[in-house]
């Protein structure tokens, strides 16, 4: 699976993307959620995102709520891997609420969960 992974701190963009490669996936790494919507308004795609909230361009929130919108991005998995207590927010943008000192366990679940990408 192909995620891109959105974290403005550079310890979880490293631990983050170290556990998604363990287990078999690629990744793409950015620093906000300004890049993820640039990367995915350019046409780039992706299996999964990952992004953190508390960003200071675009918060992961917002960057669950543009997906949404775009009729071409709405379908495409998002979860909001934060300290920040938001679960009831995302689960009504749609999103999957990861909390960062559980993450490890909620995402193997979650993951599990998605189809793999057809070949």
């Amino acid at each position: 699976m192909w995620v891109l992974h959105a974290d403005d701190e550079t310890s979880w963009q490293g631990i983050v993307e170290r556990y998604l490669k363990e287990r078999g996936h690629s990744v793409t790494t950015v620093s906000d959620g300004e890049e993820i919507l640039t990367l995915l308004g350019s046409g780039a795609s992706f299996d999964l995102v990952i992004t953190d909230n508390g960003m200071l361009r675009i918060p992961g929130l917002e960057v669950l709520r543009q997906i949404r919108a775009d009729p071409n991005l709405k379908k495409l998995p998002v979860f909001i891997l934060t300290g920040d207590y938001i679960k009831e927010a995302v689960e009504e943008a749609g999103g999957v609420y990861i909390d960062k000192p559980k993450m490890f366990t909620q995402l193997d679940a979650e993951l599990s969960k998605l189809k793999p990408p057809a070949a």
